[in-house]
């Protein structure tokens, strides 16, 4: 599952994104970060307490954890957090990969702080 951007939000308005993304609160899990903001993003309550990452990007100023969850979603009972997120749909790597290819889909080259 992908999210578009918001048109108003100051990096990459408009872009498709991987699904969930923010910072950890101080003293907060990434696991619980990444909980909380699915649910305010995206309106879906998940569970990650016993879930490690997939893989960890270090940049120079931090790191990011990188979950991948399996899980059927509909996505029309999904509340979308208005001020973050357009739209989301379901896309294989091939759409993603063809949307990287049209500039639409922000590419991860370096972290983005928003």
């Amino acid at each position: 599952m992908i999210q578009k951007r918001q048109p108003h939000k100051p990096a990459w308005p408009g872009f498709w994104d991987i699904s969930v993304g923010g910072g950890a609160l101080a003293g907060e899990t990434s696991q619980a970060a990444v909980a909380r903001e699915t649910f305010e993003e995206l309106g879906l309550a998940i569970d990650l307490s016993e879930v490690a990452p997939y893989f960890m990007v270090k940049f120079p100023n931090g790191f990011a954890d990188e979950y991948i969850v399996h899980q059927d979603v509909d996505l029309t009972v999904l509340n979308l957090q208005a001020a973050e997120v357009q739209a989301v749909k379901w896309a294989s790597y091939d759409e993603v990969m063809a949307m990287v290819d049209q500039d639409i889909f922000f590419l991860y080259q370096e972290p983005m702080l928003d």
